[in-house]
C-alpha cells in the first residue's frame, strides 16, 4: 500500500512539473586576460615563382662629350726584322772595310729632312735580345770563324748600313761569307716631326 501512495505521489510530481518559458540572457561576464604570444616559425616558406620581366625603360641621354685628348705619336715607324746582307767596300792601307745593309723603303727624302732613324740590331735571332746601336758605338761578335766588330754607319735613302773593318789577310769572299754566317739582323725605328 505504501508503495502505491509513493507511486502516486510520484505521479503527480511529474505531472506537475512542466517546462516553463526561456529566461531572460543574463549579463556577459569579464574578458579575461591575454593569453600568452605564440612561437614564431623558424621555417621560411616556399619561395614564390619569378615574375615576369618588366618592360624596358627608356634610352637615357647622350652624354656630353668629352675634352679632346693630347697628341699621340702618330708618325711612329717600326720596321720589320731583316737579314744584313754583306759586301766589300774599300781597301784603307792595310784595312779592308765591308758594309753591311739592309733596305728600308721606310725612309723617304721626309725622313731624312725631318725625322729620327734608331737603329736595333740582334744576332741569331732566336738566341739573343735586340740592342741598339746608335752611331759610333762598337759591336764585337765572336763565332767559330773569328772576331767581328761593326758599327753603326748611318741611314741614306731607302736603306740602313753598318761597317766592319778588317786586318785579316783572308780573301774578302772569305770574310764576307763569314760575316753572313753571323746571321746578323737589324730594324729600324723611326720618327718623323709634324
Amino acid at each position: 500500500m505504501k508503495s502505491t501512495i509513493y507511486t502516486c505521489i510520484l505521479a503527480l510530481i511529474m505531472m506537475s512539473c512542466e517546462k516553463g518559458p526561456t529566461g531572460d540572457v543574463g549579463p556577459v561576464g569579464a574578458k579575461g586576460a591575454t593569453g600568452n604570444a605564440g612561437a614564431n616559425s623558424t621555417v621560411a616558406g616556399q619561395q614564390g615563382a619569378t615574375g615576369a620581366t618588366g618592360a624596358t625603360g627608356a634610352v637615357g641621354q647622350k652624354g656630353i662629350t668629352g675634352p679632346t685628348g693630347t697628341d699621340g705619336v702618330s708618325n711612329l715607324t717600326i720596321t720589320d726584322w731583316k737579314k744584313v746582307v754583306w759586301r766589300y767596300q774599300a781597301t784603307n792601307g792595310s784595312t779592308n772595310v765591308f758594309v753591311g745593309e739592309i733596305l728600308v723603303p721606310e725612309i723617304t727624302q721626309g725622313v731624312l729632312d725631318k725625322g729620327f732613324i734608331q737603329l736595333y740590331s740582334r744576332i741569331n735571332s732566336t738566341n739573343t735580345g735586340a740592342d741598339e746601336l746608335p752611331q759610333g758605338i762598337i759591336r764585337t761578335v765572336s763565332n767559330s770563324t773569328g772576331t767581328y766588330s761593326f758599327q753603326n754607319n748611318g741611314s741614306s735613302l731607302g736603306k740602313v748600313s753598318i761597317i766592319h773593318s778588317s786586318t785579316l789577310t783572308s780573301p774578302k769572299e772569305t770574310i764576307i761569307s763569314n760575316l753572313n754566317s753571323l746571321s746578323i739582323e737589324m730594324r729600324t725605328s723611326i720618327l718623323v716631326s709634324k
